[in-house]
């Protein structure tokens, strides 16, 4: 009787946590995640909410940041990046967004008001360094409905990530740019001459420019796939002086600057493209003349010296010839009057 009993207790306990467990793994319709990048990005992915996805969200949080519903919306705590669930959930969300333009970031900061302190460098910029998490939260004001979290919060922490700037070149002649980290609304790759100072409060001196603002690697070839939002400023460090065409021979470097703040970003990276340096039209004219007249004093001066020599042997070979022909003469009247 008491094996029956203690049975039927520990099969009725084994159904109680049975169900709860079904209850617990049905609570929430999905889950996130998110994956730290090295180069200071984020990937968000959700899964499931085939069922629920229509106003909902994945928000990222401060560690210690609390989500309180009760309390009025002006009052909560905003979160960090907030993005619909049925993008996370198709092809998943690169944060700092990369398709964001400069005209859009402007604007974007008028009417968003993002919480500026915890990003790096103002709005669509990495996180600093530190402990965050995320969670899917349903808003139903729309419907009348409660707001509510719809998934479990995972956690995540954002380490210091590095910058890089590479110069290479490639087969058909052309350099490769490659940029890695460099998030600022406004950072452009510059190509100088060596010797020639950066200012990044101007373009003075600039031969090539162009934009990269938020992504998070950029990858530009010159001349081959230059594209149309290419900057030209020195063209005289170009082939003919001409757009799109290639650098002239000699030594250059490129660098990352933010063009907003006036701030140097890199490193510099020096570059060199083959071939003989062009001379300047001033150092040919100078040159040229120079063996031209060399060139016909030679061609003059050695004719005239074989001219002369050839003349004083031809009178000579004449003044004998005229000797001869006297001496002749002299012979035959002196034997003629011999004769007589």
């Amino acid at each position: 009787m008491k094996r029956m009993i203690i049975l039927s207790f520990c099969s009725v306990l084994l159904l109680i946590l049975f169900f709860s467990s079904q209850v617990n793994a049905e609570e929430y319709p999905g889950s996130v995640e998110v994956t730290v990048n090295d180069n200071g990005s984020i990937f968000i992915k959700a899964y499931g909410f085939e069922e629920k996805s229509f106003q909902c969200f994945v928000e990222i949080y401060q560690k210690e940041d609390v989500i309180d519903f009760s309390l009025p919306q002006e009052e909560r705590i905003k979160p960090l990046i907030a993005r619909e669930i049925t993008e996370a959930r198709c092809d998943g969300i690169l944060y700092p967004n990369q398709n964001y333009t400069r005209k859009f970031y402007q604007e974007m900061e008028s009417w968003m008001d993002p919480r500026v302190d915890v990003l790096t460098d103002g709005v669509n910029s990495p996180l600093k360094p530190g402990e965050y998490y995320a969670i899917a939260v349903y808003d139903g004001r729309e419907f009348d409905e409660p707001e509510e979290i719809i998934s479990e919060p995972f956690p995540f922490e954002v380490g210091e990530w590095s910058t890089s700037l590479q110069v290479e070149r490639e087969e058909n002649g052309s350099f490769a740019f490659e940029t890695k980290g460099f998030y600022s609304g406004y950072s452009n790759v510059r190509v100088y001459r060596q010797g020639t100072v950066c200012d990044p409060t101007t373009r003075d001196g600039v031969v090539l420019t162009w934009a990269i603002d938020f992504k998070v690697e950029s990858r530009k070839t010159y001349p081959e796939g230059c594209g149309t939002d290419m900057g030209y400023y020195d063209k005289s460090a170009l082939v003919g002086g001409l757009e799109t065409r290639p650098l002239k021979s000699g030594k250059y470097y490129a660098i990352v600057v933010d063009e907003q703040k006036g701030e140097i970003l890199s490193d510099p990276v020096n570059f060199e493209v083959p071939g003989e340096p062009e001379q300047s039209p001033s150092a040919t004219a100078s040159a040229n003349p120079t063996l031209v007249h060399t060139l016909d004093a030679q061609a003059t001066n050695k004719p005239t010296h074989e001219r002369g020599n050839q003349g004083r042997i031809l009178l000579y070979v004449c003044l004998g010839a005229a000797a001869l022909v006297v001496a002749a003469v002299v012979l035959v009247l002196m034997k003629r009057k011999k004769r007589k």
